[in-house]
């Protein structure tokens, strides 16, 4: 995980932003960290279900990119 939020651009001023294939993969592990977590019904879990859901719509997103 380290590794991961070192690369982000948004850990440094003036990075250019990831490309299509970082951005895609990033996505891949936040869906799995999302996926932790047994069950998104309770409120504490609110923010396990934004984060799986965002990284599942960018995965999609990125995916009919590439098929098109």
């Amino acid at each position: 995980m380290i590794k991961l939020i070192a690369v982000s651009p948004a850990c440094t001023a003036g990075r250019t932003p990831l490309n299509r294939e970082e951005l895609l993969a990033k996505a891949g592990v936040m869906s799995i960290i999302g996926m932790e977590t047994n069950s998104f019904k309770e409120p504490e879990n609110i923010e396990c279900a934004y984060i799986r859901f965002f990284a599942r719509e960018v995965e999609d997103y990125l995916s009919a990119d590439e098929r098109a």
